[in-house]
């Protein structure tokens, strides 16, 4: 019953709030996307009883789809409106309950994850730099900014390798004593 009231509800709600519907396979949840790029889902009858709709938002994700939170201790809020409420009373609680905790934690999460992304860009620009100095095609630089001299045409039978972070490199050299002369 909270399922077909909150389908019922839905569109209204996401007219409310300005909120776009987002097509699911699954009917037992409602999924909504704001503007700011956040997704919000309402699930009824789930914590709280079968007469409320539990409220949370989804974080940010990387390029992985892995989740990028506001901090790594971080509980995104997660509010209960009855199913009963109008779509303007529902419209209401969400923005005076929901949203001036989560825009925050949102907006925090999205500056870690263009912080991430800045510093992912930086070690593979720097290592690529590197590889093409000892003759090592980018396509042997992994995601993280490590290759193996062993490609390279300087060195090409040395087992060691470089490991870029962002701008620091950690080298690490096995060899003979001749080739480290």
């Amino acid at each position: 019953e909270a399922g077909r009231k909150l389908r019922e509800l839905a569109p209204a709600l996401a007219h409310q709030l300005g909120w776009e519907l987002v097509d699911r396979d699954d009917m037992d949840i409602v999924e909504m996307l704001a503007p700011e790029g956040f997704h919000v889902y309402f699930n009824p009858g789930w914590q709280g009883g079968y007469d409320k709709v539990s409220i949370g938002v989804g974080w940010p994700r990387d390029d992985e789809n892995r989740h990028v939170m506001s901090s790594y201790d971080a509980q995104a809020p997660r509010i209960k409106v009855s199913v009963t409420r109008t779509p303007k009373d529902f419209a209401k609680e969400i923005q005076r309950r929901l949203l001036p905790e989560w825009i925050p934690m949102w907006n925090a999460a999205n500056e870690r994850l263009s912080s991430s992304r800045s510093h992912e860009n930086e070690t593979k620009d720097n290592a690529v730099r590197l590889a093409r100095i000892v003759g090592v095609d980018k396509s042997e630089v992994d995601k993280n900014g490590r290759f193996s001299l062993y490609r390279s045409e300087i060195f090409p039978e040395n087992l060691s390798d470089v490991e870029v972070s962002g701008d620091s490199v950690k080298l690490e050299i096995r060899c003979d004593v001749e080739d480290a002369e």
